[in-house]
């Protein structure tokens, strides 16, 4: 799970280089919605650990 969430990630940065103009003229817009995925991910990724310890599973989240 956690490798497809990178792989989102690294896709949306290279969308965002390819756009280098949209980037100078869209700077706010894009750094919110930066924040806002960035602060999903870190969201699911707590919320994913919190099950896996409630759980009990020995297995590391993300596999």
């Amino acid at each position: 799970m956690a490798a497809s969430i990178s792989v989102l990630l690294l896709l949306a940065l290279g969308l965002m280089r390819a756009k280098l103009p949209l980037v100078r003229m869209r700077r706010p817009a894009l750094s919110y919605a930066y924040t806002l995925v960035r602060e999903y991910v870190i969201e699911h990724l707590t919320l994913e650990q919190y099950v896996h310890s409630l759980e009990g599973s020995q297995t590391p989240p993300g596999r």
